[in-house]
């Protein structure tokens, strides 16, 4: 999962849910592994966002 998480294709998918687009209609509509996914990529994604970056 962590792997998937890195490519770009997980990438666009957790950055189109934190958009609004998201994988389901309601949450409970999720699998276990789409749920856990989801999750983890906005974690993800929430760390990166807020991380300081040295230009």
């Amino acid at each position: 999962m962590k792997t998937f998480l890195k490519t770009a294709e997980g990438t666009r998918i957790i950055w189109l849910d934190y958009c609004g687009y998201h994988l389901a209609e309601k949450q409970s509509d999720l699998t276990p592994n789409q749920a856990l996914l989801i999750s983890k990529g906005r974690m993800n994604l929430y760390k990166e966002m807020n991380e300081v970056k040295d230009i």
